[in-house]
């Protein structure tokens, strides 16, 4: 984060884009010189287009499967805020992951509101 050292927070934003690549099946920023991208992130703040997540939400409308994407939606919005120290854990970002996989898993399975509730400061 802008010259700072790496740390967790440097993960989750990584966890994030991760993500991010496996539902859009895209490179992100992949239009950009690749020595570019760190201004872009950093300084310019911009992070990838949320458009091909969104259109795979479309196309899963009125489906388990929708609902499992609202929540990694969400998942990856507060994984990559601009100000690292809002970001959430590491912890709870793979807890949250591995209680979408379960639900995935099991159609029946209640996703908690986990992803809905404001993160406590320093959480890891």
């Amino acid at each position: 984060h802008k010259g700072s050292d790496v740390d967790e927070k440097c993960d989750v934003y990584a966890f994030a884009i991760i993500i991010w690549e496996m539902i859009s099946l895209s490179e992100p920023f992949k239009e950009k010189p690749p020595q570019s991208i760190p201004g872009i992130v950093g300084w310019g703040q911009e992070r990838p287009d949320l458009g091909p997540v969104e259109e795979v939400m479309a196309r899963a409308k009125g489906t388990r499967d929708h609902e499992v994407l609202e929540h990694m939606l969400q998942l990856i919005t507060k994984s990559w805020t601009q100000e690292p120290n809002q970001r959430s854990g590491i912890r709870w970002a793979h807890e949250r992951l591995a209680e979408l996989q379960q639900a995935t898993l099991n159609p029946d399975m209640q996703i908690s509101s986990g992803l809905h509730v404001s993160l406590p400061t320093g959480e890891i």
